[in-house]
């Protein structure tokens, strides 16, 4: 047991040794190993154009209801609830027999309303002739007359009623005229629609599209006073979505009511906007911006520098000790590459717009400040 232990100390002895070598080793090489270089930029105050921020109302250039104007039963409908339609897009096909059927019946009545008429004709024809030797009363000559008449009446009508059965016949036919996307509907094939069903479908066109605001005449005066009349169309329109991105395409003015709303003294005015990529949607409410010319002076940060997670936006600045910390902001509309921001930020604070993926909260790096540019212009 002696022999065992003696053994036993200058082994432990050794470990230890060569565990303290290692960990001397280790932080050698955390000490020798260089900082991460990330770039950043000092927030300062810019001069920025001051806007006008109104809510808004998307809503739809166009809109067609899909409904019934004759009586049968759906034998085709082509499309699914929710999806989008071009233009001419067959919606619904109603049975068309008993259409085709009278378009049939009418012009066998056509035909033989042309033989009646024609005897009728022939008759007055010889009525004519023999009126003229004597041979037949004035009164036989009018009744033949009359008779003919009536024949060229009928004819008439009959083609009345061949043009209503054929327009009849292409109602049973139910298709867009124009492109957008069709909503859910509860007619199926087999259901029986008449002209008191009410909306079978309907179609909504999405690009382009108009985004309304009711402006109080305060606003309205403030806009004549600082753009000329008819500037309207060159006025640039944003817009901000409800989870504060910017939408991606402006608008512009095409449209402002002539007349005050008495009861809530506003005037409606509409603006169109590119809907490419189907973000809008009618009945949407958004926030809609114009610029004035009047400026001031606001806290900008660079788009690339807002991260964003479950709590909201943020950004990565380097403190003191050249430190990372993070700094939670809320952030108001864009200007050119930037950000104003509402809080979060103070003049003079460093935040990181180069390296981000490479750093963490609480770990030391190497700061560099990027060029100054000014990008409160668009």
């Amino acid at each position: 047991m002696l022999t065992k232990h003696f053994l036993f100390f200058p082994f432990a002895a050794l470990l230890l040794l060569l565990i303290s070598a290692c960990d001397d080793k280790a932080a050698t090489t955390q000490k020798s190993a260089p900082l991460v270089g990330v770039t950043t930029q000092v927030i300062s105050k810019k001069e920025t154009t001051q806007n006008i921020t109104f809510v808004a109302r998307v809503e739809a250039i166009d809109r067609f209801d899909a409904v019934s104007r004759v009586e049968g039963f759906i034998t085709e409908k082509n499309f699914t609830d929710g999806e989008y339609v071009e233009a001419g897009t067959k919606l619904f096909q109603i049975e068309t027999a008993q259409y085709q059927n009278d378009i049939d019946r009418i012009k066998a009545e056509i035909e033989g309303a042309k033989g009646t008429l024609k005897e009728a004709q022939q008759n007055l024809a010889r009525a004519n002739e023999l009126i003229k030797r004597g041979n037949i009363s004035e009164a036989k000559r009018d009744e033949y007359l009359a008779t003919a008449t009536n024949a060229t009446a009928n004819i008439k009508k009959l083609k009345a009623d061949l043009s209503q059965a054929e327009l009849n016949l292409s109602y049973t036919t139910i298709s867009t005229p124009i492109p957008g996307r069709i909503g859910k509907t509860e007619i199926t094939i087999g259901n029986l629609v008449n002209s008191s069903s009410g909306l079978l479908a309907q179609v909504y066109r999405f690009d382009p599209i108009y985004v309304s605001i009711a402006v109080s005449e305060k606003d309205l005066l403030e806009y004549r006073k600082t753009h000329s009349e008819g500037s309207a169309e060159q006025l640039k329109i944003t817009l901000q979505m409800s989870d504060g991105d910017e939408y991606d395409h402006t608008g512009t003015i095409n449209f402002v009511d002539n007349k005050v709303d008495p009861t809530t003294d506003t005037i409606t005015v509409r603006a169109t906007f590119p809907n490419p990529d189907r973000i809008l949607f009618p009945n949407q409410y958004v926030t809609m911006s114009w610029d004035t010319l009047e400026s001031q002076e606001e806290l900008l940060v660079p788009q690339v520098a807002v991260l964003e997670n479950q709590a909201g936006r943020y950004v990565l600045v380097v403190g003191d000790e050249d430190l990372v910390a993070v700094k939670n902001i809320q952030i108001g509309r864009k200007v050119g590459e930037d950000f104003t921001v509402k809080n979060g930020l103070a003049e003079g604070d460093k935040v990181i717009v180069e390296g981000l993926q490479k750093v963490r909260p609480g770990q030391k790096v190497a700061a560099k400040n990027a060029p100054s540019t000014d990008t409160s212009k668009d």
